[in-house]
């Protein structure tokens, strides 16, 4: 995802000064380059620390943006990675620890038994995978090779990150916990099976495309749950 992007959103999520936002718009004119990328996002990280936290928002949505602001930095610097499956797990691994974080937090401020249950599975589906994750880079990274087309790999990832990030944070915002879940995990997951896309396209590692199509098959049917359920509160 573009930087700018994932910026100017939490400026419109939480109606910043005009002041802020003319320096907002001021840095997204500027095109970093890969290298610089990751370090001119920093900054601006502390920038909106201090502004979210100036805000009067429920607990479970300043740790919702808390743990985005981190998660997206991490899936940021691992797509970076010159070969499809070593991207993929690299940027996988943030976003599933994303997830971890997210399914924490309900478990702290949720009331909801089905959204909890849900949330427990999530930490012990996904933290079993990036045990696997983080193994299968020991054992390959520095044996994959890189890809002809490495740069539109990166770019295809980064394009893939950014789509679900605003209907994310938009979600998390919700003042019920239990609702917030549910509407910040649906564009989450949606962002995971996304990635999963990308990996099944370019990716050459059988063991990293199995993994794909197990993301695939575990989250859908998640979404089409949170789904359901949320449909049952507006009745």
């Amino acid at each position: 995802m573009k930087k700018s992007v994932f910026v100017m959103s939490l400026f419109a999520v939480f109606g910043l000064t005009a002041c802020n936002q003319n320096n907002s718009q001021t840095r997204t004119q500027q095109s970093p380059t890969n290298a610089s990328v990751a370090t001119q996002h920093k900054g601006m990280n502390h920038d909106i620390t201090a502004s979210v936290s100036s805000t009067s928002q429920p607990a479970h949505v300043m740790a919702y943006m808390d743990m985005m602001t981190k998660m997206h930095d991490d899936m940021a610097n691992g797509v970076q990675a010159k070969n499809a499956d070593v991207g993929f797990a690299k940027g996988m691994i943030p976003h599933h620890q994303g997830a971890i974080e997210m399914a924490e937090i309900e478990l702290q401020y949720g009331k909801d038994t089905e959204m909890k249950a849900l949330a427990q599975k999530i930490i012990d589906t996904q933290q079993g995978e990036i045990t696997f994750m983080n193994e299968w880079l020991t054992k390959n990274e520095t044996t994959e090779p890189k890809a002809d087309n490495a740069d539109e790999i990166i770019q295809v990832y980064q394009a893939k990150n950014g789509n679900n990030h605003d209907a994310m944070m938009q979600g998390v915002m919700d003042s019920n916990p239990d609702v917030a879940f549910a509407k910040g995990m649906i564009p989450h997951h949606q962002g995971a099976i996304d990635m999963a896309d990308v990996e099944e396209k370019y990716g050459k590692n059988q063991q990293m495309l199995n993994l794909a199509k197990q993301i695939k098959q575990a989250q859908t049917p998640e979404i089409k749950q949170m789904q359901d359920w949320l449909a049952k509160q507006s009745k």
